[in-house]
């Protein structure tokens, strides 16, 4: 008898798993908007990228992924609009921040996205988180001018590797992606993502949505495809979100 259940994206654990969990944030976001119904708070945009990875790692069709990523990505601008009147106090954690960046250019909210990114009030921004925010901001709209790229200072799976790859991505150079690309999957988010899913895969309970680089996908999204890489590194690349 035929599962009623998708193969796994992400072998890990199995898809059910996956689906369970994406139903235990999707009920905690539903409460949490009957506490305090307030789409500023980035706590939504988190909680719905999380709900875009269980699902995706579950193996459901990258079409009913995307509205969880657009919601994400609706959040993170409204956040960034408010913070017009009450400013943002820096960017403690640029993954979920850089994240929501790359689910608007995943799910057509790009435009309004680095609009509202251009006009926020954050304070206390580093150097390298603002080179960075830069280099995405120029790499979607491939500005061809010349562009601050120093990402020192900056941990490794931010650092001067992914500059590399957004760079390319702002030229729309093919062959340049497509080596730093492989470069930055392998030798920079494989490290840190291996060991974080290690950690995660041992919390009770498991709380685990997989290892995916939504930036790299977003990356290969704006260059038109995903390039030829090695099997290591597209395990952590969204490729269904790229070729729908």
């Amino acid at each position: 008898m035929p599962s009623k259940y998708p193969v796994p994206r992400d072998p890990a654990k199995p898809s059910h798993y996956f689906m369970r969990l994406a139903d235990v944030v999707k009920r905690e976001v539903e409460k949490a908007l009957k506490a305090d119904p307030d789409p500023t708070l980035f706590y939504f945009a988190k909680r719905h990228l999380r709900i875009a990875f269980a699902l995706y790692s579950a193996g459901v069709p990258a079409k009913d992924c995307r509205p969880y990523l657009a919601a994400a990505a609706d959040h993170f601008i409204a956040m960034l609009t408010a913070s017009q009147r009450e400013p943002l106090g820096g960017i403690p954690n640029m993954h979920p921040f850089l994240d929501s960046l790359s689910a608007a250019a995943l799910s057509d909210r790009i435009d309004p996205c680095l609009g509202a990114l251009r006009t926020a009030h954050i304070i206390d921004v580093k150097p390298w988180q603002s080179a960075l925010l830069g280099l995405f901001s120029d790499a979607v709209q491939a500005t061809k001018s010349s562009i601050n790229i120093d990402l020192s200072g900056a941990p490794p799976v931010f650092g001067p590797t992914l500059g590399a790859v957004l760079d390319a991505v702002r030229l729309r150079d093919a062959e340049t992606f497509k080596t730093s690309l492989q470069s930055y999957l392998v030798k920079q988010w494989a490290p840190a993502a291996d060991r974080a899913a290690r950690d995660d895969l041992k919390t009770t309970p498991v709380d685990y949505v997989g290892k995916w680089a939504l930036h790299a996908t977003a990356a290969c999204r704006l260059m038109g495809g995903v390039p030829q890489l090695s099997a290591k590194a597209l395990q952590y690349v969204m490729v269904d979100l790229v070729d729908e």
